[in-house]
């Protein structure tokens, strides 16, 4: 018998998606990867419909913001899916 999915019953905070990133980063990439590129950003979690999530990470500058797009977002994804697979992840800076 399958185990029903489990709903979200409240909006993930930046703090803990931050966290998941900060592992998955430092093993994958090393704790210099995430310092260099993580610290700086500031990120926002927001319910955009019922259920439905937005990440929003704002980054310094428009170099560092592509930098991120560039070479890490497979990895903020797959962070971000166990959080919300629906939701989407936009960059600000």
């Amino acid at each position: 018998m399958n185990a029903p999915k489990q709903q979200l019953s409240s909006c993930p905070n930046w703090e803990e998606v931050r966290e998941e990133l900060r592992k998955v980063v430092t093993d994958l990439r090393g704790e210099m990867a995430f310092t260099t590129w993580f610290e700086g950003a500031v990120g926002r979690v927001e319910e955009v419909a019922d259920g439905l999530f937005t990440l929003r990470i704002a980054s310094p500058s428009k170099v560092h913001t592509t930098w991120l797009q560039d070479n890490f977002i497979a990895i903020i994804e797959l962070v971000w899916r166990r959080y919300a697979p629906e939701g989407k992840i936009i960059f600000t800076e």
